[in-house]
């Protein structure tokens, strides 16, 4: 029997934390605990402390969040994190996702895509309502070809890594361009790496100069 992936719901509105719970509780694989705020759940955490997942309303007592996104990443480096708001706005949602968010849902009275949402990160792919997924469109790159002299067997996924390394964009910008998980862009860089035989984007971008 596997474990249950651990999820912690933190929003300081308790009925819209209640209505999260209630609906993401449906599924029997996850254990789910809830926080009014970011600073009772950082208080709550242990040194053995796992967590798959943090749902994370966008605004506590009027302030943006997201200037506090780093609190989170450095005590669980390896956390997705979903950004849950009423701010349908294409440049806090771009914002959100160049701060390292998985996904974007945004509470519009109909809770049951949340549970589709959670299930999409915690498959270690990303969630964005269709409210804003329009913004998507301007930064998505479509169509990225798999270069002709395809010696290496790359993917479609993995011409898309390398040409971001070629671009010289950072991973945080990579999975703004390409629409998925900073932990994605990395793992297919990694398989881009084996595949062409480097350890280092110095060393790939060597490879390709010669």
């Amino acid at each position: 029997m596997t474990d249950r992936q651990q999820i912690v719901v933190i929003d300081e509105d308790i009925a819209l934390r209640a209505e999260m719970v209630k609906y993401i509780s449906k599924n029997p694989d996850y254990n789910i605990t809830n926080f009014d705020s970011i600073g009772s759940f950082i208080d709550d955490l242990r040194i053995e402390t796992h967590v798959d997942l943090v749902l994370l309303e966008l605004i506590f007592n009027g302030q943006n969040i997201l200037d506090h996104f780093y609190k989170i990443q450095r005590l669980v480096p390896s956390v997705k994190i979903l950004i849950t708001t009423e701010n349908a706005s294409e440049s806090t949602l771009m914002r959100s996702i160049r701060e390292g968010a998985a996904g974007y849902f945004v509470k519009s009275g109909d809770w049951s895509p949340l549970t589709l949402a959670v299930q999409h990160i915690l498959a270690d792919d990303a969630y964005v309502s269709p409210e804003v997924t329009k913004y998507l469109l301007k930064h998505l790159a479509i169509n990225v070809p798999v270069p002709q002299d395809n010696r290496y067997g790359l993917t479609q996924r993995e011409a898309e890594m390398l040409s971001g390394l070629l671009e010289g964009l950072r991973y945080k910008e990579m999975a703004v361009k390409y629409f998925v998980s900073i932990n994605t862009v990395r793992h297919y860089v990694l398989r881009l790496y084996r595949k062409m035989g480097v350890n280092s984007r110095k060393q790939l971008l060597s490879k390709m100069k010669k």
